[in-house]
C-alpha cells in the first residue's frame, strides 16, 4: 500500500465517505480549497468569474463552510448557504457534499455548521484538512488532473495566473507559496485598520528576512492563504494538523523536510479587515495593534537573528569539520548557550555521534526546525532581547527587506 492509498484510507476525514459516489464523468484541471467561517456571498462571485484563460468548469472550487461547536448561530453562513442554493444548479448530493454549478464554474461545498460543526479547539485546521483530504482524493483518482491542491482563504484576491504560476515546479517539491500584499490603498476601507494590516505585514517580512539573513532553511511565509501543496507529500505529512491556529505553520514544517518549498512571483492580495476568526493570525494581530491605540508595533531585537545566524554557521561547520560536537556549546555566547541547553541539545549531539557523516546535517536541520528555530527565537527574547519598536529592529537589523546584509553593515555572525 503506498503512503498515499494508507493515508486517505487511515486518516483522512469522514467527508470521504461520501465522496465514494462522487459523479466518475466529472473531471477537473484544478481543485482550489477555502475554509469559509463568518464570510459574504461575494467572495464566490468573485471567483466563479477571476480566471481568465480557463475554460468554463475546468476549476472545482472546494468551499468547507464551516462553523465552531460552540457558536449555535452564524447569519453569514445562513447567507451564504442561501445565496448558493438561490444561484446555483445543484448537480450532485451526498450527505454534506453538495456539487454545484454557477456560471463559469463547479463548487463542492461542505457543510459543516448545519448539523454537524467543527469543534472549536480543531478549528480551521479541520475545515481545510476537510477539503485537502477530498481534493488529494480525487487528483489520486485523475478527476482532477493537476497534482497540486490549492489552499487559500476567502479574503485573498488571487492573481489571473494563479494556476500556471507553480508550472517551473515540477519534481522535487512538496510545496510552494505565493507572494503576498495587504490591500492597504483602499479609500472605502477604516485607514486605521489598514495602517495596523501594515505594522503587521512589515513584522511579517522581518521575521522571514531574519531567518534568510541566517541562512536558516526555514526562511519562508507560513499563511495559509498562500499555499499549494502537492498531494503526494500531502498525504506523506498526513495531512493539516487539526488546530483552531498555526495549522499552516506545522504543515510546512513537515513538508520541508520531504522536499523543497517553492516560491513563486506571483502575487495574492489579501484583504485589510480586523478578524477574531482565529486565535492567532492577521486578523487577531491587527486588531491587538489598534486597541494598544498607539499605532505601533513591537518586534523581534534583531539580535536575536545574529544569534540564529552565529549558532547555525558555527554548529554545521563543526559537523563538517568533524569536531567534538560535544565542545561545540562552548563556542557560543552565554545567551545562545542558555537557549540551545533548554532545548536539550546535548540529546541531538549524542544522536548525531550515531549517524554517519552525510547524514548529520540533515538531521541536524530536521532537528532545528522551523518549530524549534521559533523556539530559539522566543527564549532569546524572554530571557535577554525584549522586544523593541518594529521600527528601531529595522532601523538595527543588519539585513534589509530582501533579508541580504545591509551595504556597510559588519557581518556579525
Amino acid at each position: 500500500m503506498t503512503a498515499i492509498d494508507k493515508y486517505l484510507q487511515n486518516y483522512s476525514e469522514i467527508e470521504l465517505d461520501s465522496l465514494a459516489d462522487f459523479p466518475t464523468e466529472k473531471f477537473y484541471k484544478h481543485c482550489l480549497v477555502i475554509p469559509a467561517f463568518d464570510e459574504s456571498p461575494h467572495f464566490i462571485e468573485r471567483l466563479d468569474q477571476q480566471f481568465i484563460g480557463i475554460n468554463d468548469h475546468d476549476i472545482l472550487n472546494i468551499i468547507v463552510i464551516n462553523q465552531p461547536d460552540k457558536i449555535k448561530h452564524c447569519q453569514a453562513n445562513d447567507a451564504l448557504w442561501d445565496y448558493l442554493h438561490q444561484d446555483a444548479q445543484l448537480l450532485w448530493h451526498k450527505h454534506n457534499l453538495f456539487l454545484m454549478r454557477l456560471k463559469k464554474n463547479d463548487f463542492l461545498i461542505v457543510d459543516r455548521f448545519r448539523q454537524t460543526k467543527i469543534p472549536i479547539k480543531q478549528g480551521v485546521g479541520l475545515a481545510r484538512k476537510i477539503g485537502t483530504d477530498i481534493a488529494a482524493t480525487l487528483i489520486h483518482r485523475k478527476q482532477c488532473l493537476s497534482p497540486w491542491i490549492h489552499s487559500t482563504d476567502a479574503d485573498a484576491y488571487l492573481p489571473n495566473n494563479y494556476f500556471t504560476a507553480g508550472d517551473e515546479f515540477k519534481t522535487g517539491y512538496s510545496a510552494f507559496l505565493y507572494r503576498f500584499q495587504h490591500d492597504i490603498t483602499d479609500p472605502s476601507k477604516d485607514p486605521i485598520t489598514q495602517q495596523a494590516t501594515k505594522l503587521y505585514e512589515t513584522g511579517l517580512h522581518y521575521y522571514v528576512n531574519g531567518l534568510q539573513w541566517a541562512a536558516s532553511p526555514y526562511a519562508f511565509h507560513t499563511i495559509g492563504s498562500l499555499l499549494a501543496i502537492h498531494y503526494d507529500y500531502y498525504c506523506q505529512s498526513r495531512g493539516f494538523p487539526k488546530k483552531a491556529g498555526g495549522e499552516d505553520f506545522y504543515l510546512l514544517n513537515k513538508l520541508s523536510k520531504l522536499a523543497k518549498i517553492g516560491q513563486t512571483e506571483a502575487m495574492i492580495i489579501l484583504e485589510s479587515r480586523r478578524s477574531l476568526r482565529v486565535p492567532f493570525g492577521t486578523g487577531p494581530a491587527v486588531d491587538k495593534i489598534i486597541e494598544q491605540q498607539q499605532m505601533q508595533k513591537f518586534d523581534y531585537d534583531p539580535k536575536v537573528f545574529i544569534a540564529l545566524k552565529s549558532f547555525l554557521q558555527t554548529t554545521e561547520q563543526a559537523i563538517i569539520n568533524g569536531s567534538d560536537l560535544s565542545l561545540v556549546k562552548n563556542l557560543f555566547d552565554e545567551p545562545t548557550q542558555a537557549a540551545v541547553t533548554a532545548m536539550a541539545i546535548d540529546k541531538l549531539i549524542t544522536h548525531l555521534d550515531s549517524l554517519k557523516a552525510q547524514q548529520k546535517i540533515t538531521h541536524f536541520h530536521h532537528w532545528f526546525d522551523a518549530f524549534r528555530t521559533l523556539k530559539f527565537v522566543h527564549f532569546l527574547q524572554e530571557n535577554y532581547y525584549p522586544k523593541m519598536l518594529l521600527q528601531t529592529a529595522l532601523e538595527q537589523a543588519p539585513f534589509d527587506q530582501t533579508g541580504v546584509t545591509k551595504e556597510g553593515t559588519k557581518n556579525e555572525a
